[in-house]
């Protein structure tokens, strides 16, 4: 039998955690920013439409500094079935003062969850 090594339970300093939850607005409006002097990963992104119809959503990676646009768009009005979850599972890699920002063709109707773990 093969014992599992004292550190097995910490093989990952920082644990994947909730970073942040939020109702999509009709705007760009952030909703993750990575702390001063740590890194970030996002390691999912859940978005769950409440809404009885299709709503399209934008996800942008902005820099320190930037606002939303075309070239850090990461979904662009991408559509969102009535009462589903569609879950963006690709790595996100932050640096100090990145942000995350979302928006919606309409307000309150997708709720978005961030799991990811911070260094």
């Amino acid at each position: 039998m093969t014992s599992i090594p004292s550190n097995f339970a910490d093989y990952r300093s920082f644990p994947t955690r909730r970073l942040a939850a939020a109702l999509v607005k009709s705007v760009d409006a952030h909703v993750y920013e990575c702390p001063a002097g740590k890194s970030c990963t996002i390691f999912s992104l859940w978005i769950a439409a409440t809404h009885s119809g299709a709503v399209l959503v934008r996800v942008h990676h902005c820099r320190a500094g930037e606002t939303p646009a075309l070239p850090n768009a990461l979904l662009y009005d991408s559509s969102i079935a009535a009462k589903t979850t569609t879950v963006y599972d690709a790595p996100i890699v932050l640096s100090p003062g990145d942000r995350i920002f979302l928006r919606a063709d309409s307000a309150d109707k997708l709720c978005v969850t961030l799991y990811g773990a911070e260094a």
